[in-house]
């Protein structure tokens, strides 16, 4: 069975679906908190991680040191 272009409630064809992108770039907009969280100023993305790391390392030597 050939598909007719029916949208539903947005309608058949090129009209329906650009009433049918619309909502859903629409509904994207409302609802931030679902989806993939994004980095929107690129900026320290991974800094976090990195200073654990050092810490966990210095912390790593100072033990070390006191224990010999």
């Amino acid at each position: 069975m050939p598909w007719d272009g029916d949208y539903g409630v947005y309608g058949k064809g090129y009209e329906g679906y650009s009433h049918y992108l619309q909502a859903m770039k629409e509904a994207e907009r409302r609802s931030p908190g679902r989806g993939p969280r994004r980095n929107k100023n690129n900026s320290g993305g991974g800094s976090g991680s990195i200073v654990l790391i050092l810490l966990a390392v210095l912390i790593y030597a100072v033990i070390k040191t006191l224990l010999e």
